[in-house]
């Protein structure tokens, strides 16, 4: 049976969830580094956080969204946005906001595979080629 990075990432998060005591991480997260240098799969390290990351939070109900915006928005806003992609998602929606000034209007969310572009450029954009055909 061979191992994957995301066998590995799935171990990691169980091995996490059952001891309650946070002062194991750095042993444990050693432990995981030494053996895959013993089986010679360093390759799988760079691709572990990533991985881990994801099997965390979807364990937790939670998604990372990346949020890109014309301006900085209020907490506010950051606060009723968070809550209305928590819904759509149903669990909780952990916002990752940048800032991208060349954006007349809109936003873009960003999460997992996906591209959601409600940008002002794109609408523009798609209504430039409806017009056209």
């Amino acid at each position: 049976m061979k191992l994957t990075v995301k066998k590995y990432a799935v171990a990691m998060v169980e091995a996490l969830e059952n001891d309650k005591d946070a002062s194991s991480l750095p042993a444990k997260v050693k432990n995981l580094l030494f053996l895959l240098r013993k089986k010679k799969q360093g390759k799988i390290i760079k691709r572990f956080y990533g991985a881990f990351k994801e099997e965390w939070q979807n364990r937790r109900g939670e998604i990372e969204i990346k949020v890109i915006l014309p301006s900085k928005p209020a907490q506010e806003e950051v606060s009723e946005l968070e809550s209305s992609l928590g819904e759509v998602f149903e669990g909780k929606a952990i916002l990752d906001i940048r800032v991208d000034e060349k954006l007349i209007g809109g936003m873009k969310l960003e999460f997992g595979e996906y591209v959601v572009d409600g940008s002002l450029a794109r609408n523009l954009a798609r209504l430039e080629s409806k017009l056209i055909s």
